[in-house]
């Protein structure tokens, strides 16, 4: 017989087409290994996290009503003050020297206009009398205003602490010269904090006054400091990157740890939180045309359910219709199964 291979090319390629349409029938009806979950009760709750800084309640920046001449600041970074305490004053010098000058003025116009109305008293009080004595009036009037002027002066040139508490910064020393309206001083009672959130406009709408909160400060990483949501301002600001964001403000509970204010840090504010509810991982959810539903294993066959779902958060989802606790879900593989598939775990 005489050997052809040809035929022998025919035969392998016969038996290898055999091969992988036997291995592909029977990986067809073999059952797909999956992993599956039951639904749990559990407590579930949202957060909206934001950055920001601690920062003093009751904070004040103190500046002179008149600008002159720093001449008493004797206090620095750290120093605790109390309320009405004197905590400097402007060199009154040139002040006083005002005063003087503008109360010497009027007691030499009352003086003129005395003496005018003693020399005027027997004749008529023609025009020309009227006139004179209407000129000395305004005189004296004018001085008498730049009396008052210059005690003004001189009482707004001391700087008093309206609060009592811890001085954060002094910004002027001794010697130099002051601009009415420009801080000089802070003073801040460190005894009361608040956290300043800046939180995203898109989650504005999800926070109120009766939230808790849970503080992470940068300098205390380990720590979680709790607190409560105080206020929301109600208008926008922009942050360095020039995105809006409105602050809100969260009262921080008293804590062993020493908070200081300008500290950075984070802050987790509790939105919504229900307990014991029936749950599943919120990344088995699938969605067709707006409806939510599961892949779930019965009688090891792949089935397809609609669900319902209530509140979510980035890692679960309550349920609260078209699931049981009984129920087997398909947690994996999920892109690789369809309904009707014959699956074993």
């Amino acid at each position: 017989m005489k050997f052809s291979w040809k035929k022998l090319t025919l035969l392998v390629i016969l038996v290898v087409l055999i091969f992988v349409g036997y291995q592909t029938l029977t990986a067809s009806t073999k059952p797909k290994k999956i992993t599956a979950i039951n639904p749990q009760f559990q407590n579930i709750e949202t957060t909206i996290s934001s950055g920001g800084k601690i920062q003093a309640i009751n904070q004040r920046s103190l500046s002179f009503n008149s600008s002159g001449k720093l001449l008493y600041m004797p206090y620095a970074e750290g120093d605790e003050v109390k309320k009405g305490q004197v905590l400097g004053y402007l060199d009154q010098s040139e002040a006083k020297e005002q005063t003087n000058k503008a109360w010497s003025d009027y007691r030499n116009t009352l003086e003129k206009l005395r003496e005018f109305e003693n020399n005027n008293k027997d004749k008529p009080k023609n025009d020309t009398y009227q006139i004179s004595k209407a000129q000395l009036e305004a005189t004296r009037d004018s001085y008498s205003a730049l009396v008052a002027q210059s005690l003004a002066s001189q009482s707004k040139s001391s700087l008093i602490s309206p609060i009592s508490g811890t001085i954060t910064a002094v910004n002027n020393k001794p010697g130099e010269s002051v601009t009415a309206g420009s801080p000089v001083i802070v003073i801040a009672n460190l005894n009361e904090l608040e956290f300043v959130a800046e939180t995203d406009e898109q989650d504005i709408g999800m926070i109120d006054s009766s939230q808790s909160a849970k503080l992470s400060i940068d300098a205390f990483p380990e720590v979680e400091i709790t607190g409560k949501v105080k206020e929301i301002s109600k208008t926008s600001k922009l942050n360095a990157a020039g995105g809006t964001y409105f602050p809100v403000k969260v009262i921080v509970d008293p804590t062993q740890y020493t908070l200081r204010s300008g500290m950075n840090g984070d802050v987790e504010i509790l939105t919504a939180q229900k307990t014991n509810v029936l749950t599943i991982p919120r990344d088995i959810i699938q969605e067709d045309d707006s409806t939510e539903f599961v892949y779930i294993v019965e009688s090891g066959m792949v089935q397809k359910r609609d669900i319902k779902t209530g509140l979510k958060n980035d890692i679960d989802a309550e349920i609260t219709s078209g699931l049981s606790p009984q129920d087997r879900l398909v947690s994996s593989p999920l892109d690789s199964i369809k309904e009707g598939d014959s699956v074993t775990e």
